[in-house]
C-alpha cells in the first residue's frame, strides 16, 4: 500500500502519504498548506487536514514523520496550527524541520522568522523528536558525500535530495533580517509562543475528539463581565402579536438579573415567558449566568457568531442553557463553526433533550419565525 493524498491546502501543499500494510498503516505528512486550509469551516465535508487528523487520532495511527519543507507560508502555517492544536492523541515521531538553529552550525540560538519561530517553539515546548533521524542536525546532502538515506517504520526508505549546507547559509541572512524586523529575540523561544497565541490565522483548533461533559460545563464557577463597553450594551424585550423577545447586546448579566426580577415583581410572575432569547455577547460564558437562565422560560436561545477572535459560543455558556434554560431547548446558531457544530451531537442531544438549528448553506444566515 502506497497511497499519496494532495490534500485541499489552497494554493500551498499539504501531502498524506500512507503506506505499509492496510490494516495497520503509517503516515508521512509533508507540509501543511497555508492556515486557512487547516480547517475550513465553510466546507465542512472537504477532507481538510484537520479533518484527516482527526481520522488518525479516531484510529489511533501516528505520524511516523512530519516534513516542514521550508518556510513559505503555504507550506509551514498549517503545520505551526497543527503543532499549536496537537494533543497526545496524534503521535509524532519524528519532525524534520531546518531551523535557525540548522541555518548555520555556529548559531547557538533555535528560533528563526516568525512562522518558523513558532513551528521551532512548538517543537521545544512539546518534546518531540527535531530531525531526529539526523541526529538533530540539518536536514542536508553534502556535496560529494553520499545521499543520506532514512527507513522509516513500516519500511519506507527516503533519499533526501535537497538542501545542501550552502543552501541554507544563503537563507540565514533573510532570517536574520525577519528577526530584527519583527522584534523578536532568537534566544527567547517564549516571544514566539506569545506571538503564536496572539495570531487570529495560526490560532489552534480542536483536533481531538473532545468529549463535552455537560454536567461539569453547566456547574462551572460564573465569573461576570467586567467590560465597561458591554456593561454599556442596550438591552430590551421586543413584544408583538403575543410574542417575546429578548434582545441583549453584551449587557452584564447583573443587569440583566436586576431588571428581570423588577418585571417579574411587576408582573406577578416567578419566571419570565419569552419565546426567544438573543444571549448576550455571543454566548460568552462570562454574561450568560444560571441565575438569569432560572429567571426565564424560553425555548429557544439564538447565538449570533461566527467563532473568530474569542472563539464564541462558549461550551460553558452553552451547557448553562442546556442544563437551566428548561425542557427541550433549542440552540440557533447563525454560523456552523468549530465551537458551534460541536453542539450537534446526536447522543448528546438525547441525553439532555436538546436540539440545534444552523443554517442551511453557509453565509445565509439563519432565520426563526416566531
Amino acid at each position: 500500500m502506497f497511497r499519496i493524498e494532495m490534500l485541499p491546502a489552497g494554493h500551498g501543499d499539504s501531502l498524506l502519504v500512507t503506506y505499509g500494510q492496510p490494516d495497520t498503516p503509517n503516515h508521512l505528512l509533508i507540509d501543511g498548506g497555508p492556515y486557512y486550509a487547516f480547517e475550513d469551516a465553510k466546507f465542512v465535508e472537504r477532507e481538510t487536514l484537520a479533518n484527516r487528523l482527526r481520522g488518525l487520532i479516531a484510529a489511533g495511527e501516528p505520524l511516523e514523520l512530519l516534513v516542514i519543507t521550508h518556510v513559505d507560508a503555504d507550506h509551514i502555517e498549517g503545520a505551526v496550527k497543527l503543532l499549536a492544536s496537537r494533543t497526545p492523541d496524534l503521535p509524532i515521531q519524528d519532525v524534520w524541520f531546518n531551523g535557525w538553529r540548522h541555518l548555520l552550525s555556529q548559531r547557538p540560538s533555535v528560533l528563526g522568522p516568525v512562522q518558523g519561530e513558532m513551528l521551532s517553539a512548538l517543537i521545544q515546548d512539546q518534546g518531540l523528536a527535531w530531525n531526529g533521524a539526523f541526529e538533530g542536525a540539518a536536514v542536508a546532502v553534502t556535496p560529494e558525500e553520499p545521499l543520506p538515506q532514512v527507513t522509516l517504520p513500516g519500511g519506507m526508505c527516503l533519499t533526501l535530495l535537497s538542501p545542501t549546507p550552502a543552501k541554507l547559509e544563503t537563507l540565514a541572512n533573510v532570517w536574520a533580517q525577519v528577526l530584527r524586523r519583527e522584534g523578536l529575540d532568537p534566544d527567547l523561544p517564549d516571544e514566539a509562543l506569545e506571538r503564536l497565541k496572539k495570531s487570529k490565522r495560526l490560532r489552534p483548533v480542536v483536533l481531538a475528539a473532545e468529549e463535552l461533559n455537560i454536567a461539569e460545563l453547566a456547574e462551572e464557577p460564573f465569573e461576570g463581565d467586567d467590560s465597561e463597553a458591554n456593561g454599556s450594551s442596550i438591552a430590551f424585550i421586543a413584544e408583538y402579536d403575543g410574542k417575546r423577545c429578548l434582545f441583549a447586546g453584551d449587557a452584564h448579566p447583573s443587569v440583566l438579573e436586576s431588571s428581570v426580577r423588577q418585571l417579574l415583581a411587576e408582573q406577578g410572575e416567578s419566571r419570565l415567558p419569552l419565546d426567544a432569547f438573543k444571549i448576550p455577547h455571543h454566548g460568552s460564558k462570562s454574561n450568560l449566568s444560571p441565575e438569569l437562565l432560572g429567571l426565564l422560560a424560553c425555548p429557544n436561545y439564538l447565538v449570533s457568531t461566527d467563532g473568530n477572535y474569542f472563539d464564541h459560543p462558549d461550551s460553558e455558556a452553552m451547557a448553562r442553557i442546556v442544563v437551566h434554560g428548561g425542557e427541550q431547548p433549542v440552540l440557533h446558531f447563525n454560523y456552523r463553526s468549530e465551537e458551534s457544530t460541536r453542539w450537534d451531537d446526536a447522543s448528546l442531544k438525547a441525553e439532555f433533550g436538546f436540539e440545534t438549528v444552523y443554517p442551511q448553506q453557509e453565509g445565509q444566515g439563519l432565520t426563526l419565525d416566531l
